[in-house]
Parts: structure tokens; C-alpha cells; sequence
């Protein structure tokens, strides 16, 4: 409580009630500070946490961004690729085509 006088801690020392008043109001006060100071600590602490969570989901939508655009261009790219591959074959029926007309005129020919 901070009355004791530690230079003669054998001398009966007496308190005046004046000065045990202040004592309890100093400890009244500092357990006061201390609960204020824990009460700040948790708020900092709910904020940082807080601020945490938000960055994580942020962190989190960018990354479901980034994966549904990969998506979409993976198949816009098999889209394109299956668009040629139709094309490459409808032009390789073409050449057939061609060729085994030029086959039968030339098998007419020599008739």
C-alpha cells in the first residue's frame, strides 16, 4: 500500500487515516489504469485480428480471381484448339475429297 517505512522496518510505525485513505485511493487508482490498459490491449488486439481476417479474405478473393481467369482462359485456349482441330479436319476431307477426284478422272481418262 506503499505506508511502510522500509528504512526501520523494526520501528511500530502508525498510519494516519489520511494517509490510509491515499494509499487506497492510489491502489484504487492504479488497479483503474490497469483495467483501462488491459482494455485497450483487447481492443488492439480485436482490431488486429480484425485487420487479419479482412487481409486473409482479401488474400482469398484475389486468389479465387486469379483461379476463375485461368479457368476461363484454359478454355477459351481448348475452345480455339478444338475450333482448329475442326478445321484442320474438315480441310484433310477436302484434300481427300480432291484427291479421289482427281483419282476418278484420271482412271476416266485412261478408259
Amino acid at each position: 500500500m506503499g505506508l511502510l517505512d522500509s528504512s526501520y522496518p523494526s520501528k511500530a510505525q502508525l498510519f494516519s487515516p489520511t494517509k490510509v485513505q491515499q494509499a487506497h485511493e492510489i491502489n484504487a487508482a492504479n488497479e483503474q489504469i490497469h483495467k483501462e490498459d488491459a482494455k485497450l490491449q483487447h481492443a488492439i488486439l480485436k482490431e488486429q485480428k480484425e485487420a487479419a481476417a479482412t487481409e486473409q479474405r482479401m488474400a482469398r478473393e484475389t486468389a479465387r480471381q486469379i483461379t476463375a481467369q485461368l479457368q476461363n482462359e484454359d478454355r477459351a485456349t481448348r475452345a480455339t484448339k478444338q475450333k482448329l482441330d475442326i478445321e484442320a479436319r474438315a480441310a484433310k476431307n477436302v484434300i481427300e475429297q480432291q484427291m479421289r477426284q482427281k483419282k476418278q478422272l484420271h482412271m476416266y481418262r485412261h478408259e
